[in-house]
């Protein structure tokens, strides 16, 4: 009786080990910010990240300009948007078209590759992207995002 007892808790504990991915509150980031190695900050939450890349917040701490960049697309893009700017690829777009309809605003850099946001971070003053964390980002500063708030609860990651 206690064999299939413990079979059922084995089984009960690899299911949930299994499906952790699915819960975006408890995954492992998809993406990393890095950081221009000249930026103070070594730590942002989501919603000054979100006002960088929304245009809203323009300088570091230290008065030099913010120069967000972007990926223009794929899975690390896309991760981004839904977990810190709270967009879809989509929605992004369409704030940034009417940012510059309307003249309140231009859109950051975009690049094809991590490897290009990466060496753009690493010789530009200011400059700050995001990259998965499987690229090799030598040479910049990675920001720890203190993401409370999130579905899920998520406290300080890095």
């Amino acid at each position: 009786m206690q064999s299939n007892w413990l079979k059922k808790r084995a089984f009960l504990l690899i299911a949930v080990v299994l499906s952790l991915p699915l819960f975006p509150g408890v995954a492992r980031p998809e993406t990393i910010v890095i950081v221009n190695n000249d930026v103070a900050e070594s730590e942002l939450d989501r919603m000054a990240l979100q006002a960088i890349f929304l245009g809203k917040k323009t300088q570091w701490e230290n008065g030099h300009t913010i120069v967000p960049v972007n990926l223009k697309g794929g899975a690390t893009h896309q991760e981004f948007l839904k977990v810190i700017i709270r967009r879809t690829p989509a929605q992004y777009r369409t704030f940034w078209k009417r940012a510059i309809f309307t003249g309140t605003g231009m859109p950051p850099k975009s690049f094809a590759t991590e490897e290009e946001i990466v060496a753009f971070v690493r010789e530009s003053r200011g400059a700050v992207g995001y990259i998965d964390p499987s690229t090799p980002h030598e040479g910049v500063k990675v920001l720890s995002i203190q993401r409370g708030g999130l579905a899920g609860g998520r406290g300080k990651e890095e």
